[in-house]
């Protein structure tokens, strides 16, 4: 405080000597000093009356105060959604009993005559006339004869169970492979032990 009474008592003397200088050169000179003295005082006001607010830091201000509303941009607000997926129509279960089902029915089989028994299970599930799941399908008193839950779960076999499925669920025709099955509508199928042919008629 004592500084700055020194420095107004500066400042009055300076523009008592600036009085008097004659003309326009000394009018100006005097209102800048005035000026650059006032800008002076307002600073040395507020460091020494500044607020004990202003002094907290950001951990002392609520985090409600910190925060700021989160408005979206007209590009945002025109995204659209991501779609929807429906569920695939098998699942791993599924997968594992076609397997066992193959094991059965077809293991010494080709891999297309294979492919061809999971895609008769697939075409029975997609008619009304028989149970609307593969395990369903597959596990039916009377129906596959060579399935059994006591069959082995051979990785061959999962993987080819798992492709034919894969692709009924993309909404694929089923397999074509003559001379065993020689249209995709295929429900029933019979075999000598070496092959096995596939028919729409039971």
């Amino acid at each position: 405080m004592h500084n700055w009474i020194t420095h107004h008592k500066r400042c009055t003397k300076s523009i008592t000597i600036l009085k008097g200088i004659n003309g326009e050169l000394g009018r100006e000179l005097t209102q800048t000093l005035v000026n650059y003295f006032c800008c002076i005082g307002l600073v040395a006001g507020c460091v020494l009356f500044v607020s004990p607010w202003s002094l907290q830091t950001c951990e002392d201000i609520p985090l409600e105060a910190k925060a700021l509303p989160v408005q979206l941009t007209t590009r945002e607000r025109d995204i659209e959604p991501l779609p929807s997926y429906e569920p695939l129509k098998f699942t791993e279960e599924d997968i594992r009993v076609c397997a066992q089902v193959l094991y059965g029915e077809a293991k010494d089989c080709s891999q297309e005559e294979q492919m061809l028994v999971i895609w008769c299970i697939c075409n029975r599930v997609d008619d009304p006339r028989f149970p609307n799941t593969v395990i369903g399908v597959a596990t039916q008193t009377g129906q596959f004869h060579g399935y059994s839950s006591s069959n082995p779960v051979l990785p061959r076999l999962y993987e080819v169970a798992q492709k034919v499925l894969e692709r009924w669920d993309f909404d694929e025709d089923a397999l074509i492979h003559s001379p065993y099955a020689t249209s995709s509508d295929y429900l029933y199928f019979n075999g000598d032990g070496y092959h096995n042919w596939f028919r729409k008629e039971c």
